[in-house]
């Protein structure tokens, strides 16, 4: 039992890499008035190429905004992204441009967004439209379930050792 637990030990200090690992951009308001709009982007590290259109890459989108009483949101399970958005980085992995839009991104009567490189404007269910500035952070790159579990397996490891009683 314990040489099971040295190897589960062992495992977390072993370097571990993936060729594709989920990365995550965001973009919230920076504060225009009673409005705010915050959205993500997730797609995988393999595909951040510079100077090239991301939407493709996204794996999931989601964007919601507010005006304090009333909350609107979508994202990639409800529906797909504007055929026209676009998402391009520079080599160092910031958002350079963007034009990512829910839906058809026009004026209908249901409630959408759009969010330009740094700025965004949203159009109510009455037709109205709202706007904003914000900005875009990242990469974050998002933990993978199999290396949190692994870092789980060998916790408990160093665990039951230290409360083994010593020979």
């Amino acid at each position: 039992m314990k040489k099971l637990f040295l190897v589960a030990a062992a495992l977390t200090l072993l370097p571990f890499s993936a060729n594709a690992v989920p990365v995550r951009y965001d973009f919230t308001d920076s504060g225009a008035g009673t409005w705010a709009l915050d959205a993500f982007v997730v797609l995988d590290s393999s595909s951040l190429a510079a100077s090239t259109n991301l939407v493709s890459s996204f794996t999931s989108w989601g964007m919601s905004w507010t005006d304090g009483t009333t909350t609107f949101g979508t994202d990639s399970s409800l529906e797909g992204l504007w055929t026209s958005s676009s998402f391009v980085i520079n080599a160092a992995q910031t958002v350079v441009s963007s034009s990512v839009c829910s839906g058809i991104c026009s004026t209908a009567s249901h409630p959408e967004a759009q969010i330009l490189t740094i700025s965004w404007a949203a159009t109510t269910t009455g037709g109205g439209v709202v706007a904003g500035r914000g900005s875009w952070s990242g990469p974050v790159a998002i933990a993978e379930p199999a290396t949190l579990a692994l870092l789980g397996i060998g916790l408990l490891g160093f665990g039951a050792l230290r409360r083994r009683p010593a020979a």
